[in-house]
């Protein structure tokens, strides 16, 4: 059985990213329409559109890509998913 973390931290934290990196010359409405974009957030993550589709239906995601793309970021994945991720360590 894969261990998977839920996706909605990670989400967070990329949207976040995706943000600061919209062209501060951009109109309001660019900005909106850029804001929650699946692409931005796969641009941050360095993942594909669709893999960022298939975690967020699934709510989840495999724990070792949720490490390595929470570290990417400049977190510690217990930063992220705090208790959850606490669990994962007393497993291993």
């Amino acid at each position: 059985m894969a261990i998977r973390v839920s996706f909605a931290p990670l989400y967070e934290v990329a949207l976040e990213a995706a943000n600061r990196c919209v062209n501060p010359d951009l109109g309001w409405n660019q900005y909106a329409q850029h804001q929650g974009s699946t692409a931005a957030i796969a641009d941050q993550l360095g993942v594909s559109s669709r893999t960022v589709e298939r975690w967020k239906s699934a709510g989840d995601m495999p724990w070792l890509m949720a490490d390595r793309l929470a570290t990417a970021l400049g977190h510690h994945p217990a930063e992220l998913w705090c208790e959850e991720w606490r669990q994962l360590e007393l497993m291993r």
